[in-house]
């Protein structure tokens, strides 16, 4: 027998078997359901539930709910993000503090600080700036907010270390 053949018979077999499971189906009994009013629920892919089908007189009967066509909006973000810059770019150690909760270096960068994710409240940056001589100090200390869903961008120069806070809603 050729390979063709015994794919040809295989064929066969494959529909004869999928007529008969199906007709096996049709003529088992509905499957009883209690206690009435008992629910049958559906996982939907953007994460809801639905109540597909419902226990009425002893047979589980559709409910013709449907899945929703898009997904519900996310929630609001809690966080926001950081970018420190320092203009004209200089080596300085950068240290976020934060304020509400008193703990020091949360967040530290050298020559800047790009897009860190942080709870929203209140913080403090410390430009630091090392020299051979005394070692490590402070030059200044500047209070800012991060608010949930913005960008606090700070733009620090660094002839004066005055900064400039800048906020933007994150797209």
């Amino acid at each position: 027998m050729r390979t063709q053949d015994v794919l040809l018979v295989a064929a066969g077999l494959t529909v004869v078997g999928l007529a008969g499971y199906l007709v096996w189906q049709a003529i088992q009994p509905v499957a009883a359901c209690t206690p009435e009013g008992a629910e049958r629920t559906t996982l939907c892919p953007d994460g809801s539930v639905i109540v597909s089908q419902i226990c009425q007189d002893g047979a589980w009967a559709p409910t013709n709910a449907s899945c929703p066509s898009e997904p519900p909006p996310p929630p609001p973000p809690t966080d926001g993000l950081l970018r420190v810059q320092l203009e004209p770019a200089v080596a300085a150690m950068l240290g976020v503090n934060n304020e509400d909760t008193g703990v020091d270096g949360v967040a530290s960068g050298l020559w800047g600080i790009d897009w860190i994710s942080l709870p929203a409240g209140n913080y403090s940056l410390d430009a630091m700036c090392c020299d051979p001589d005394y070692g490590s100090y402070v030059i200044q200390r500047h209070p800012f907010v991060v608010q949930a869903g913005y960008i606090t961008e700070i733009i620090i120069d660094t002839a004066t270390w005055v900064p400039t806070v800048n906020l933007k809603l994150m797209e």
